[in-house]
């Protein structure tokens, strides 16, 4: 792992804008064929949905400017496809499809939409993928404590296509062998990472990595809704037919960012762009009932439906992550007693999202006494109900965000609470969990277990 790890060409794509500028120019300027312009764009580029001036389809407009349109273009591209390793490159050309006029002519004998369908032939590669790019992630998310998002996924992205690609090319029973010793790592940096909750600053690209079903499923659904060709494309039957199968998901893929701002992957738009594409589809419900919510209604929340208020949730994670919160809800994360409400009535699968998006929240807060905030409120909700799940969930919470935040000053009154709720048994397992992980951690997580087992065994 630490040969690819080395090796990635693009560590932190957001703060090194102008390295990507300058890989995309020498891209361009050093590629003789078309088939060598992908292959370095798939060395450099492949592991990422980049979009607009850095997708595949931009770059290959640009290197057609000064060099001729191969002949048969299209068997070209898709020839490049099936010889390569990794299934990113089929994600790539079918996003040029959309945005090179040389390609989107042939859409028809290359039929672009057999094309899109075939991503699921290769469901099994991109999960394969996706399991070690979410296992990376929180590897380097607990060695980096205050990851940065987008370069933690860039990082794991690069690291899991690579290791992917050697183990597709092992004999099975080796595949077998590797998979075994593979899920124990997994399981043991899933445990961890679950404890110690470093949670990585706001990015798309991150919650496309941990929430989405198939990142690149939605990064393609992105680049069709943006394509130059949209007007014309949903009328076709093709796309119409392409949107009832794909059943995308909308409320968890878009990124809304400032007209000023400059998209870098496929799920950011700028806002009036997005008005302007979701609109004129309405089957796209991107969850936009949210903007209307006024909590200052006594019973705002206990009037939405069970959907709707699992929507909410997932909303406000997707914003959180894109650092796109409306108003009308910025006291969900302000307000004391609204987080407190939401924490004793909302169900506790939804609450495991609310708390992932409150985590976040606090972390970015620079006042540590602040940050103090969070464990205290989870903290008084256990003191306010009598609900068993609910109890466990809550105690378990006050643990992983005094260690994510680093503020242990709610432990005595968790053990105080702990005899009244009756329990006083997840401190036990807490105790030996901690102990468990203690020779594993990084240095940052054990400094953290000392101070709370100290607390603890007092």
């Amino acid at each position: 792992m630490l040969e690819f790890w080395n090796e990635c060409p693009l560590r932190s794509p957001r703060s090194d804008l102008d390295n990507l500028e300058q890989i995309r120019n020498r891209i361009i300027a050093e590629a003789q064929y078309v088939e060598q312009l992908c292959d370095q764009y798939l060395w450099y580029f492949g592991h990422l949905p980049l979009t607009g001036t850095f997708s595949l389809g931009d770059v290959l407009n640009s290197w057609l400017v000064s060099n001729s349109t191969p002949n048969s273009f299209g068997e070209v591209i898709l020839d490049w496809v099936f010889k390569s390793q990794s299934p990113y490159a089929l994600y790539h050309v079918l996003q040029a499809c959309f945005h090179v006029p040389q390609l989107t002519s042939q859409l028809k004998s290359l039929k672009i939409w057999d094309l899109v369908e075939s991503l699921k032939n290769q469901k099994t590669r991109f999960d394969i993928r996706l399991h070690l790019m979410r296992h990376y992630c929180r590897h380097i998310e607990l060695l980096a404590c205050y990851p940065q998002g987008d370069a933690t996924v860039s990082m794991a992205s690069w690291l899991a296509d690579k290791v992917a690609i050697r183990i597709e090319v092992t004999p099975e029973q080796s595949q077998k062998e590797i998979g075994k010793v593979m899920d124990q790592i997994e399981k043991w940096t899933r445990q961890m990472h679950d404890i110690a909750r470093p949670m990585p600053t706001a990015s798309c690209l991150s919650h496309a990595c941990h929430f989405r079903a198939s990142m690149w499923d939605d990064a393609l659904c992105c680049e069709i809704l943006k394509c130059s060709e949209f007007r014309n494309l949903i009328e076709t039957e093709e796309f119409r037919k392409w949107l009832k199968s794909a059943t995308f998901d909308f409320t968890g893929i878009p990124s809304i960012i400032d007209d000023r701002k400059i998209p870098l992957f496929a799920f950011e738009f700028r806002r009036n762009e997005a008005q302007g594409i979701f609109d004129s589809v309405p089957e796209i419900d991107c969850g936009d009932f949210v903007t209307e919510i006024d909590t200052s209604h006594p019973q705002w929340f206990q009037n939405l439906d069970e959907k709707q208020q699992s929507l909410l949730f997932h909303v406000l994670r997707r914003n959180i992550y894109t650092a796109d919160l409306p108003d009308n809800l910025q006291p969900l994360f302000s307000n004391d007693e609204l987080i407190v409400e939401l924490l004793c009535t909302a169900r506790i699968t939804d609450l495991e999202v609310f708390f992932h998006s409150l985590l976040i929240s606090f972390r970015e807060k620079e006042n540590q006494d602040t940050k103090c905030g969070l464990p205290h409120m989870l903290a008084t909700a256990l003191e306010q109900t009598n609900d068993e799940k609910r109890i466990e969930f809550l105690i378990n919470r006050c643990f992983s965000s005094a260690i994510s935040l680093n503020s242990f000053s709610v432990l005595e009154r968790l053990q105080n609470t702990s005899e009244m709720t009756g329990g006083s048994n997840h401190f036990v397992k807490w105790q030996s969990l901690l102990e468990e992980m203690l020779p594993a951690a990084p240095q940052w997580l054990r400094a953290r277990i000392r101070g709370l087992k100290s607390i603890l065994e007092n």
